[in-house]
């Protein structure tokens, strides 16, 4: 669990409403390219390691924001080791409204916690520009992929560890930016895959706010660590850290 948790939210945060629908908006301001070059195949042949070089720069800054992030959180975790309970409660009761928000039973507005948008980010094709639209994603955009960040980064504080909470979050980061990186390399086919693809927007919002509501469900009960430890039982192999 503490491996496929984490990484099985990055994936299924590439694919929240807010991003799947402004892929090539994104991959523009990443590249600095235009859309219409970018969806073309032989334009896209020959810039392809342009595209996959700022596509890795993007990802690596917001792979390290969030690392620094789970950091924090099984820091603070640490800190608040005496209140243990009381923090599962909390958490637990924010991931299960996180759920709830996401699979559409409640209804709520994290856009108040960023001020900017994608939209506000001026850019050029220089990669130190890339690297800083990664931070900007990463800090001011994150309302855009809330409910399963803000749920996987409690999450991290229930670990009481620094090194975990960064684990987790690397995982997560992962997660996030395979499917970045492919659609990178397959621009042009992947916007139209992506197009199609459109229609299991729901569903995938719907498994991913349901697995958020039951680790709500378990933290608010307490019952984290019995959790991971069947998972642990569970693989071939033993986990390298533990929770």
């Amino acid at each position: 669990m503490a491996y496929l948790l984490p990484f099985a939210a990055g994936l299924a945060s590439f694919f929240s409403p807010c991003i799947v629908p402004m892929i090539s908006v994104y991959f523009s301001l990443i590249t600095g390219v235009s859309i219409r070059d970018l969806k073309d195949i032989e334009v896209h042949k020959r810039m392809r390691n342009f595209i996959l070089i700022n596509t890795f720069i993007f990802v690596s800054a917001f792979t390290l924001v969030f690392t620094i992030a789970g950091a924090l959180g099984g820091s603070i975790g640490r800190w608040l080791s005496g209140y243990t309970t009381i923090m599962n409660k909390i958490g637990g009761a924010i991931t299960i409204i996180m759920g709830l928000n996401l699979i559409g039973l409640l209804n709520l507005n994290l856009s108040f916690l960023n001020k900017y948008s994608a939209d506000n980010i001026k850019t050029s094709s220089r990669y130190f520009t890339t690297f800083l639209i990664g931070l900007f994603f990463a800090i001011v955009c994150s309302h855009c992929i809330g409910p399963i960040l803000y749920s996987i980064l409690i999450y991290t504080t229930t670990t009481k560890s620094a090194f975990v909470g960064m684990t987790i979050m690397l995982l997560f980061s992962l997660g996030l930016a395979i499917p970045y990186l492919l659609v990178g390399y397959y621009l042009p086919h992947a916007i139209n895959a992506i197009k199609k693809a459109k229609k299991f927007q729901n569903a995938i919002c719907a498994v991913a706010g349901a697995t958020l509501i039951f680790l709500g469900i378990v933290m608010f009960l307490n019952k984290l660590q019995d959790l991971t430890a069947i998972f642990s039982r569970l693989l071939p192999y033993k986990l390298p850290f533990g929770m």
